[in-house]
C-alpha cells in the first residue's frame, strides 16, 4: 500500500486484492470525492455528515483520487483516512 500526492490529485497504489478497504475524506468544509481505478470510477458526498468516501472491495493497481468542494476555485484542507476493514 502506497500513497502519493500528484499535483492536484493523490494516488493510491494497492499491491494487493482488499475484500474490504474504506477511504473516507475528513474535512471541516464540504467536499467531494472521485475515484477511477482498476475497476472503473466512483464518487461520493456525504458519506459520513459533509465528508466523502468509499468502502467496498478494492483491486490491486493505481488509483487517482481528486477532492473537490461545491464553490468554484476554492481549496479546503482535508484529510484522506484510509482502513481495512
Amino acid at each position: 500500500l502506497e500513497f502519493r500526492r500528484v499535483l492536484f490529485r493523490s494516488r493510491l497504489i494497492l499491491h494487493g486484492f482488499f475484500k474490504s478497504l474504506k477511504l473516507e475524506v475528513k474535512s471541516s468544509e464540504d467536499t467531494t470525492l472521485v475515484i477511477r481505478g482498476p475497476g472503473g470510477s466512483w464518487c461520493n458526498d456525504d458519506f459520513e455528515g459533509k465528508n466523502p468516501g468509499i468502502i467496498g472491495q478494492w483491486f490491486s493497481g493505481t488509483y487517482d483520487i481528486w477532492i473537490g468542494s461545491y464553490q468554484r476555485n476554492k481549496y479546503y484542507p482535508y484529510v484522506i483516512k484510509i482502513t481495512k476493514e
